[in-house]
């Protein structure tokens, strides 16, 4: 007595496919209408005295950049939080407009 085992048919689906433009008619195009490319990557070369810009930057510490960006957020929650509690006391029950205390001891 042997036991089939059942062929567990995937979920994958993969992509349709299309037909692309072949690279000859395409480089006509772009030759006698002139037309620009459209596509692909944005130019990030700079002039040379502006130097490398550090976005781009291979050599770039980006935990320095996260760093700063960081702190300028913590910064903004700590003043907000201290608005709010600066508000919060003012409006306390035990706060008086002559500022006299008038609990009973």
């Amino acid at each position: 007595m042997y036991k089939k085992n059942k062929v567990n048919k995937g979920g994958l689906k993969g992509k349709k496919s299309y037909v692309g433009e072949r690279i000859e008619e395409r480089m006509k195009k772009l030759l006698y209408t002139n037309e620009g490319v459209g596509e692909g990557s944005p130019l990030i070369y700079t002039d040379r005295r502006k130097g490398v810009m550090a976005e781009t930057n291979i050599r770039t510490d980006r935990f320095e950049i996260a760093l700063d960006a960081m702190y300028g957020v913590s910064k903004r929650n700590l003043n907000k939080r201290k608005s709010y509690y600066e508000i919060k006391k003012d409006d306390g029950p035990e706060a008086n407009k002559e500022g006299v205390n008038t609990t009973q001891v």
